[in-house]
């Protein structure tokens, strides 16, 4: 079952779902929690005169944070179809491990052409959880696609996003984390290839001014750092192997 197929079906889902309202559980306060991304049209945010500068930094700056952006095309997988059969027993995947304490309340349902399709809260004592499983047709296990946790002060988080097309399917191919201080986020996203250098790009920004800083890593080594204040001025420099200074320079303000 491959990624595209499924972003492509899921919506299809909604309308082509079998499921049953029999027994269903109580109503559980699992049932409002939500990322807290997840009411947002934007993970990072930017100064409107960075967004509009010409200059190559200011946009690569911006192609940074519509990378971290994309995170919000996973939050489709949390919306189920009404109907869906409600369950508080707890799905257990075969290529993951999940908690076997606290309370989960499970949404179901299925499609003729994806199969079975599983998304699943979980209460963790002081974190929240929220996983994303695919059953293949015709098979009786689930694979997880998606897990994610976030504490309940909203203070941190994390999702990582599972290759469950690959040979090993509890391997991650992306990771998403972020802490939140002093009305600052700082955002991260990991993109995990097997026997090459993690790429991971880590974004800070006052959630108050938009002003912050991007840093590029390939592996543990910093290779370029752009700033910019809530205006949207900026500067930037690149690195070398062993961190010296090798390219710098500044934008101003688009309009």
């Amino acid at each position: 079952m491959k990624l595209v197929k499924l972003f492509l079906l899921i919506s299809l889902s909604f309308f082509t779902f079998s499921c049953s309202e029999d027994d269903e559980p109580e109503v559980s306060e699992l049932e409002d929690i939500r990322l807290s991304f997840a009411e947002r049209d934007e993970v990072i945010e930017l100064p409107a005169g960075l967004i509009n500068s010409s200059d190559p930094y200011a946009q690569t700056a911006y192609g940074y944070a519509s990378s971290a952006n994309l995170m919000t095309v996973y939050f489709s997988f949390f919306a189920f179809p009404e109907g869906a059969t409600k369950t508080t027993n707890r799905i257990v995947a075969a290529n993951a491990r999940t908690s076997a304490t606290g309370e989960y309340l499970v949404y179901t349902w299925s499609d003729p052409q994806v199969g079975g399709i599983a998304y699943q809260l979980g209460d963790l004592g002081d974190r929240y959880s929220f996983e994303v499983f695919f059953q293949n047709v015709g098979s009786t296990q689930w694979l997880r696609y998606l897990y994610a946790e976030e504490k309940k002060d909203q203070s941190s988080g994390f999702m990582k996003i599972f290759d469950i097309d690959a040979e090993d399917a509890s391997f991650a191919v992306i990771e998403y984390s972020w802490t939140r201080a002093n009305q600052s986020i700082v955002f991260r996203y990991d993109f995990y290839t097997e026997n090459e250098s993690t790429v991971s790009t880590v974004i800070t920004v006052n959630e108050t001014t938009n002003a912050g800083k991007v840093e590029y890593f390939i592996g543990t080594d910093l290779t370029s750092l752009i700033s910019w204040d809530a205006l949207g001025n900026g500067t930037w420099e690149e690195y070398d192997e062993d961190g010296n200074v090798v390219n710098e320079g500044s934008w101003v303000a688009g309009v």
